[in-house]
């Protein structure tokens, strides 16, 4: 998806001043994506102009002079390579004219201005050539082609601490023998599907794909709108956008996703005995609303699992998330909201850290962003750290907006694997978790030794 800033209303209005003037706007990103030109509205021909892209904190992340056309009007400037945004942070777009000549919208510019995933915050400006600080009503007519995922949401921002992450990676969870790879040819039907693990964690052993299932490949729509479809040892080279109800998966191998777009719809889908393989890619595996997933292993991607409300995930094996090459996202292993019920899954977020700011926040999170995390089950699972912050996240997150109203959520006999670091996750087991919240439980979650573990 594309996007920008929010444009002002009415017809622009010409500014002449008497000296050169940077004139920008600051904004963010509620999601990761990448800035691919700058768009400014040109007010004259006469002198200099340079467009450019800042951090908060002043430093030049890309710029481009150029020569405009005589006539007023929108330009857009193309930069030599895009710039890639982190979530939730800052940057400033401006324009410099050596003449003293910039546009300005006929509304004042007074609060926040949200278009999509960006929001514009405040218009800053400075005499001369130099980055802008000095705040202004006015609404400065700069912008930005802005490109990202549909389908990923905000992360969250590094937890408070100035402790330096290690890189060293804690044990991994156990495997068991590789299966055996699934050959394409068609069979005559379902068969009975094997019976839930009956001890032991989730593993290679008793998730995904049944040994011995062949596998035929699908042929049908990747958007599904007719009610009850089953699709049974399939592989399926696409992810799956549900939209219809009672969709079933069974013994299947899908290399993309399955996605439910909105909880309203009354769409849903079941998956039990299958892989999904996201692959190296900042996508996600299992979303976003009305779905049961049983004995599923997740692998790639930036997210395994996204609950917005209305699922179930249990008997599965989260792990194995890739990585973001630009250093930029955030990944996570299930992220719940509400409505979800986490029971007995082997969970990790194993992706890899590379700079400047990319890695793994936690094997489970819950934030908070854009409604509570609340009503929330976490029952028997075992958390591996991974290459993660820390291991899970309680849904009571301050820097986000429903932070204070995270009610229900109920960790109940977990363990938590120590691992190389010790704590589980690089700097703790759990954060965010508030035991004074209504509905809040903390009970029986122990480390892997057995000892007590307290939020």
């Amino acid at each position: 998806m594309t996007g920008g800033l929010v444009r002002a209303g009415g017809e622009p209005v010409i500014v002449r001043s008497d000296s050169p003037i940077e004139a920008g706007i600051e904004f963010s990103s509620s999601v990761a994506g990448k800035v691919t030109a700058l768009r400014v509205y040109v007010a004259g021909s006469r002198g200099t102009h340079r467009a450019a892209l800042w951090n908060s904190g002043g430093r030049l992340l890309a710029k481009s002079y150029f020569t405009p056309e005589a006539s007023p009007g929108w330009l857009d400037v193309q930069l030599a390579s895009p710039v890639l945004l982190t979530a939730g942070q800052r940057y400033v777009v401006s324009l410099y004219s050596s003449a003293g000549q910039y546009a300005v919208g006929a509304d004042e510019f007074t609060a926040d201005r949200a278009n999509g995933p960006l929001t514009a915050h405040r218009a800053l400006y400075r005499n001369g050539k130099a980055f802008p600080r000095t705040q202004s009503d006015k609404h400065y007519l700069v912008d930005v082609a802005f490109s990202y995922d549909e389908t990923e949401s905000p992360e969250p921002t590094t937890p408070p601490t100035s402790t330096p992450l290690p890189t060293a990676t804690p044990s991994a969870p156990p495997t068991s023998p590789p299966r055996p790879t699934a050959s394409p040819t068609i069979t005559s039907g379902p068969t009975t599907t094997p019976a839930p693990p009956s001890g032991g964690w989730p593993n290679a052993a008793n998730t995904g794909v049944p040994a011995g299932t062949t596998l035929s490949p699908y042929t049908g729509p990747c958007t599904i709108a007719t009610a009850n479809v089953v699709i049974d040892a399939r592989t399926v080279n696409c992810t799956l956008q549900i939209q219809a109800p009672g969709v079933r998966i069974t013994r299947s191998l899908i290399n993309g996703g399955v996605d439910v777009r909105s909880a309203a719809s009354g769409s849903s889908f079941t998956i039990t005995d299958s892989e999904v393989r996201i692959g190296d890619n900042l996508n996600t595996g299992l979303m976003r609303a009305n779905f049961h997933a049983n004995r599923v292993e997740i692998t790639g991607g930036r997210r395994s699992v996204y609950c917005e409300t209305n699922c179930v995930i249990e008997n599965s094996w989260v792990h194995g998330q890739g990585g973001d090459p630009a250093g930029q996202a955030h990944f996570s292993g299930i992220r719940m909201s509400q409505n979800t019920t986490i029971r007995h899954n082997t969970i990790t977020c194993d992706g890899r850290r590379l700079p400047p700011a990319s890695g793994c926040s936690a094997g489970l999170t819950g934030y908070g962003d854009f409604a509570p995390v609340q009503n929330n089950l976490i029952e028997n699972n075992i958390f591996y750290g991974g290459t993660s912050t820390v291991c899970a996240y309680g849904g009571s997150s301050q820097s986000k907006p429903y932070s204070s109203r995270a009610s229900n959520i109920r960790f109940i006999n977990n363990v938590f694997v120590r691992g190389a670091s010790g704590r589980c996750g690089n700097l703790g087991a759990i954060f965010s978790f508030d035991s004074t919240a209504p509905g809040n439980s903390w009970v029986g979650n122990t480390w892997d030794d057995g000892t007590q573990l307290r939020p």
